[in-house]
This record gives C-alpha cells, structure tokens and sequence, in this order.
C-alpha cells in the first residue's frame, strides 16, 4: 500500500490575509507541476468546516474537514484582521493538541498570533508583520519578536506575512527538494531570487520611526525621498523652517540620534536591503545611495560587522 506523503493544511479562519495564503500555495501547486508529482500536496481547512471569508470578501470552501488531518502532515495557520483584539479558545486547543502530537506547525501573517495565544512560542524568537509586533511584545513577553521575513525552527515556522510567505516555502523546498525547484519556481512567479529569513522586513520610514513632532516627521520625509542624492542636514532643517542646531535638538530628544546618524543608518539599512535580495552589483547599490566604493564598504562593516559581499554571501548560503 502507497502512503501519501505529509500534506499542508492551511487552516484558515474568517478574516485571514490572501496574499500569504495563496503565495504559499502558489510555491505548492508549482513544485507539483514542475517535478510531475503530487509530493508537495496540500488542501485547506477551517475548524468549522464551513466556508470561511477572507480579509478582501473572497469566500473560501474547506478542502476537507479537520478530522481528515493525517499524523504527519504539517499545519499551516493563517489569520488576518482582528486576531489581536479576540482570542479563539478552538483554534488555542487544537493546536496545543496538534503540536502535543507532534505537527509541525507554521504561522504565516497573524497566524503567528494565534500560535502564540496557544501557548506555542514561549521561549522562541519569531517573524511576525511589523503591525502585529507591538502586541506580541506587550502581551507576550517570553517571545523575541524579530523584524526577519520568516523564521525556522525543528517543529515551529512563522512569516511576516504577505509574499514573505513564498519566501519561506521556497525556502523548505530548497532545503528538502531538488536542487534547481526552488529556482525554477521563482522564475515563474518572476521573483527576483528567493529572499533569506533574516531579511528584514522593509518599512517606509514614516513607520518606522514614529515622531510627534511635524518638523521631525517631515525631515524623516526629506531623507525617505533622497536617499540617492543626500541632501545637506542645512538644507534639510531650511525645507522644515528651522536651523539646524534645532533640528537636531529635536532629533535627539526624540530619536535618540542626530540627523546626520540616522539619515546615514536609513541610506545604510535599505541599501543592505538590496544587498540581500537582489544580485545587482554592490558598487552599483552603493552609488544609488550616494555612497562612493571605499565609503560604503567602510560604513556598512560599521555598521552591520561585515562586508557587503560577505553579507550577500552568507544570505545565499542560508537560502
């Protein structure tokens, strides 16, 4: 007797984000296609067995129903809008009674969430979307939340969320499938390479460095939208109507940084961001960010302890 292979099964839950779901599934579907095989199977599920509607209004019916779940397929949460603010007692005890058997159990989006209102990932370091993380932190304290694309454990996976979730699963198939299927797969969903878990996720900088000061946040603008040609902190604090003196007074008490460090860590972050996922050349990336081959070198080693090519190399090796 055959015995099928362990299946995914994306447990899904009104209000769940698409775009995870179906890059992942995509990355599955593709895998089966291109090795004429049905390895890589999945179906999907809700704890109702009922349709479930998505966070965009698609409605989705369950493949099968829960109790079909096999003892050795992997389970796949994905949630969406909402999960921070109700608990779901079902979904908290069927997976602590899922990984009690033994699943291998994934998070993708604000599934992450409901794994750790589970109980699952205490103790853990964990991917989650940058609106999910500051009420992991405050409610979750055991967790170590990182800004990575996904993270990987023997028994736990989670992902940011969105197309981070066909990085994570070409990352699977990478390290469990033939060699070139994950490189194929990203050719036909023309995704520039597959992009390694410790990848941050890239944020506008509006977001992430939140000020209450309009001066401030729009001097953080002024640097967001000249990151190619650095403008002059002089100029900087001219186009927000105060003297430069003041502008980094106001920097420092809010920031904790001059402008001139945080505008040369913003240049340096998304430049790296490059670095990681794309396979331009690295003196090209550092002109675009107004940095000349000998500066940029110098100011990544500072500030990331390794060479850009080092960097680029080492992201290649954990793909």
């Amino acid at each position: 007797m055959t015995v099928a292979p362990p299946a995914f099964v994306f447990l899904i839950e009104d209000g769940f984000a698409m775009l995870p779901f179906t890059s992942a599934i995509e990355v599955l579907r593709l895998a089966n296609k291109l090795t004429s095989s049905t390895q890589y199977s999945y179906w999907v599920s809700s704890l109702g067995d009922a349709r479930v509607t998505a966070s965009n209004g698609v409605g989705i019916d369950p493949s099968r129903p829960i109790a079909a779940l096999g003892r050795d397929d992997r389970i796949v949460v994905v949630s969406g809008d909402g999960v921070c603010h109700t608990r779901n007692g079902a979904h908290s005890s069927f997976l602590h009674k899922a990984m009690r058997y033994g699943h291998e159990i994934w998070g993708l989006s604000s599934g992450v969430v409901r794994l750790a209102q589970a109980g699952l990932l205490s103790g853990q370091t964990v991917s989650a979307h940058w609106e999910d993380t500051p009420y992991l932190e405050q409610n979750f304290p055991g967790i170590t939340v990182t800004s990575s694309l996904f993270t990987c454990s023997p028994k736990i996976a989670t992902c940011a969320g969105g197309l981070s979730a066909a990085d994570l699963m070409l990352n699977h198939l990478r390290m469990t499938g033939p060699a070139t299927l994950a490189e194929e797969i990203s050719a036909r969903l023309i995704l520039d390479g597959t992009r390694a878990g410790r990848v941050a996720q890239k944020l506008p900088t509006r977001l992430k460095y939140l000020s209450s000061t309009p001066k401030v946040q729009l001097a953080l603008e002024l640097m967001d939208a000249f990151m190619d040609e650095p403008l002059p902190i002089s100029e900087i604090a001219t186009k927000v109507a105060v003297s430069q003196r003041q502008l980094e007074r106001l920097f420092m008490s809010e920031l904790h940084k001059t402008p001139k460090q945080l505008y040369l860590e913003l240049r340096l972050e998304t430049a790296r961001y490059d670095v990681l996922v794309s396979t331009r050349p690295i003196t090209s990336i550092g002109l675009d960010y107004g940095f000349n081959p000998n500066s940029f070198a110098r100011n990544y080693v500072k500030m990331f302890g390794t060479t850009p090519k080092n960097d680029r190399d080492g992201a290649k090796r954990l793909r």
